[in-house]
């Protein structure tokens, strides 16, 4: 996919309860500026539920930084995807930084547990995003 269109997917934070692992809603909070905004999220497994501002910074077709400053679950939560052209065209290099660390060292610890398997679910889920909306990756 080209950058532009990994760069739709992950900006698109209002879709994210459509096809993101444990996100049951998502929707935008605030727009202050074309490359800022604020989203709500809420996300959770049974009982665990946790709702949360992400603060958003844009940069259109190349990268999404966001921040999770004030959260009961989490102490910090910080993640930046970057998009580049790709060596052939319709394909990029795509760049995925997170981190974070939770307020409870048994959350804590359960994620040490689940880590690899949580990334590569949300992984999927992503690319299941962008192959259902343009196809096939190259």
């Amino acid at each position: 996919w080209t950058p532009e269109q990994l760069y739709a997917v992950v900006s698109r934070v209002e879709d994210y309860h459509l096809f993101v692992p444990w996100c049951q809603k998502s929707r935008p909070a605030a727009r202050e500026a074309g490359d800022y905004m604020e989203a709500e999220l809420e996300v959770g497994f049974q009982l665990l539920v946790e709702r949360y501002t992400s603060q958003i910074y844009l940069t259109p077709g190349r990268a999404v930084r966001s921040a999770v400053p004030d959260s009961s679950l989490f102490d910090h939560l910080d993640s930046t995807w970057t998009m580049e052209p790709g060596p052939a065209p319709a394909t990029c290099w795509l760049s995925f930084h997170v981190d974070f660390a939770f307020r409870s060292q048994l959350h804590g610890y359960l994620a040490d547990l689940f880590f690899s398997e949580v990334v590569k679910q949300m992984s999927n889920a992503f690319e299941g995003r962008c192959a259902r909306l343009y196809g096939p990756s190259s």
